[in-house]
């Protein structure tokens, strides 16, 4: 992924040359304002001041997570000056929105030998009433083995799972990946299949082994752990499959039938990794390595409150993918340079 350069460009103004990492607290001698800050805004700040979060995500944060006007006066001019004020937050605002939707809207030509999917649901309580919101992220893996964040969605209730995310990335320019890894949701298949109509779809081993343990008794959580243990360890379709039917025999014996009856019949989910040599198998079966950046934005979005809208809850998690990927970015992943036999 190409360097970010956005926060270098909102910092600075005409006339004045201030830094994008000049902390926060070094502004508190140019401006003492009478009313304090409140712990929101503090918190927001100091985070900034801690380069635990960019500036685009501190923007979007004042700008759109509650904040009232008086408190996002007084955070302008700690974080720009004295003679700053909510208007010129208000346009660094409009254009880190501007800027990240043109990067999640960028051409995509570029072929990718694996994709990853991963989302995160958030609670929100506008006027209308409760309701949940789930943001998706798409992460591709290149012939080179370097991975770079490809496509950020919001899902409103109700709108058709996966679908838009898979779309916008095939009307980019995406082309077909050799497999996609993602969650257990019944409908992603499907999607992935109708989009990628050449893709293999492999369930993430990590996140299915969490909701069956979740499912079976406590008593028989070490059987679902050493199950999948076992799982992992197989490199061949015919070892995977005497690891599941095992897997399946000691959870029909303690009763648990319903459960062995769904994992028997994951056939096309669950050894699609098994295609790809040995040394790239253990990368293919799994997207939790997504997890980290998305867990801090939803603790942003604790700290920010829950009612949010769809596009902001977006802007956030892209701008905290902005702001962290390059640290993630550095691992490297087995390229997909043949199957094995």
């Amino acid at each position: 992924m190409p360097p970010v350069t956005a926060s270098s460009r909102l910092i600075s103004r005409p006339g004045r040359a201030a830094s994008p990492t000049r902390p926060v607290a070094a502004f508190a001698s140019e401006s003492t304002p009478a009313t304090p800050l409140s712990a929101t805004v503090n918190d927001i700040l100091q985070r900034y001041d801690q380069g635990r979060t960019g500036l685009e995500e501190t923007v979007l944060a004042l700008f759109h997570g509650g904040v009232s006007p008086a408190q996002a006066e007084l955070a302008a001019c700690r974080l720009f000056g004295a003679d700053s004020g909510l208007p010129e937050l208000a346009a660094r605002a409009r254009t880190v929105a501007r800027e990240i939707t043109a990067w999640t809207q960028r051409a995509l030509a570029r072929p990718r030998t694996s994709l990853f999917l991963q989302a995160v649901t958030f609670t929100q309580k506008p006027p209308s009433g409760p309701r949940e919101t789930t943001v998706q992220i798409a992460v591709g893996v290149d012939a080179r083995g370097g991975l770079e964040v490809l496509g950020v969605a919001a899902v409103p209730p109700g709108a058709e799972p996966w679908t838009g995310l898979l779309a916008g990335l095939r009307r980019r320019g995406l082309p077909a990946a050799e497999i996609v890894v993602g969650g257990s949701e019944p409908d992603l298949p499907r999607a992935v299949h109708r989009h990628f109509p050449g893709a293999r779809f492999q369930v993430c081993l990590g996140t299915l082994e969490e909701q069956l343990l979740y499912k079976v008794p406590p008593a028989l959580v070490h059987v679902v752990a050493d199950g999948f243990a076992s799982l992992r360890a197989a490199t061949a379709a015919a070892a995977a499959r005497a690891a599941r039917s095992a897997l399946t025999l000691r959870l029909r014996t303690h009763g648990q039938t319903e459960v062995a009856a769904w994992l028997e019949n994951t056939d096309d989910v669950l050894f699609s990794h098994l295609a790809f040599p040995p040394g790239q198998q253990a990368h293919l079966r799994d997207a939790r390595f997504l997890r980290k950046p998305l867990g801090q934005v939803r603790a942003r979005v604790r700290l920010l409150g829950p009612e949010l809208d769809d596009t902001t809850l977006m802007l956030l998690v892209a701008a905290r993918l902005r702001q962290t990927w390059p640290a993630h970015a550095q691992r490297r992943f087995k390229t997909l340079a043949r199957r094995a036999g």
